[in-house]
């Protein structure tokens, strides 16, 4: 047991980079997640048929978001080595990262382009957009415990 417990412990966590993937494949699956919940299963109300375009349409949208959060969770320090952050403080720093990039980015979307997008996919994409990279933080801690 006690060979278990050291090995357990001894898991090498992500680095910044490893994790950046991470988040950037989860942010991905999201959106994906988030198109889906809300042109597919119609979660949300139903989609008038001149707003209910395909994926490809917000596929420019999801790349550049892709780019703006993983920016700013780096500039948040999201990626930084620290010994022992808590679940807690990685939780908030996610939450606030996740907003401030969706913020900006909606922001960016809205006055260059109108309201021709969904918001409410961009809505059910935040809050899957925070959810993905904080069950995978929560995993980690998991590991580290």
């Amino acid at each position: 047991e006690g060979a278990a417990v050291s090995r357990r412990r001894s898991l090498p966590l992500p680095a910044g980079g490893a994790l950046a993937a991470l988040d950037l494949v989860l942010v991905n699956l999201a959106f994906f997640a988030a198109y889906w919940l809300r042109y597919k299963a119609g979660v949300g109300g139903e989609v008038a048929d001149e707003f209910n375009v395909g994926l490809n349409v917000y596929l420019p949208l999801q790349v550049a978001l892709s780019a703006v959060l993983l920016a700013v969770y780096a500039l948040g320090g999201l990626y930084q080595r620290s010994p022992r952050r808590s679940l807690v403080e990685q939780s908030t720093s996610l939450l606030g990262t996740t907003s401030i990039g969706m913020m900006l980015f909606l922001t960016f979307v809205f006055l260059t382009r109108g309201y021709a997008y969904s918001r409410g996919l961009f809505l059910m994409a935040w809050v899957l957009i925070f959810a993905f990279p904080l069950a995978l933080r929560i995993f980690l801690q998991g590991l580290r415990a």
